[in-house]
């Protein structure tokens, strides 16, 4: 899905040579989201930021925010673990993209997702952000819908939400 907030004259963004923004997380989605966005990227002349985020502590939330109540020294080794896994599959990911000649860079953040694409976004100002979401819904598990409302509501800037497709999960 792909949402777009036109300008004041009516007209709405043209992807050019600014980066895609394009958030990772490491699971099958990414297999679509991420050859998406590297076609546009490719299609424009731009480039790609990829983002992957690990959360904190403080950001954990359901099951882990009570581990990280109950066990703090565990998740903390633990969220140090999924951040070196990230950097890793980040990595990889680049190394691929590359490869196929385009310019890619990336980089693991942490903190809430949705908060984190918000200040990647005004930091780098992309064309587009990419965001890979799963479930029924469309709108869950990696992103909850207040987080694409969050973002969607905090920047001017394109979204292309790219749905996990059953066939792959």
């Amino acid at each position: 899905m792909l949402l777009i907030r036109p300008d004041q004259s009516g007209a709405g963004p043209i992807l050019g040579e600014r980066p895609l923004l394009v958030l990772l997380d490491g699971t099958v989605v990414d297999g679509q989201s991420l050859p998406l966005a590297a076609a546009l990227a490719k299609v424009c002349g731009g480039s790609l930021h990829l983002v992957m985020v690990v959360p904190t502590l403080r950001t954990l939330s359901g099951v882990g925010a009570a581990s990280g109540l109950l066990l703090p020294a565990t998740t903390t080794k633990m969220l140090q673990l999924a951040h070196a896994d990230a950097s890793e599959y980040l990595s990889r990911k680049i190394t691929l993209l590359r490869a196929d000649g385009l310019h890619a860079v990336g980089e693991v953040l942490r903190g809430e997702p949705s908060e984190i694409i918000v200040k990647e976004a005004r930091r780098f100002a992309p064309d587009l952000i990419v965001l890979g979401i799963h479930n029924e819904e469309g709108l869950a598990d990696f992103l909850p819908t207040s987080a694409v409302s969050k973002v969607a509501c905090s920047t001017p800037l394109p979204l292309l939400l790219v749905r996990e497709s059953r066939g792959n999960a």
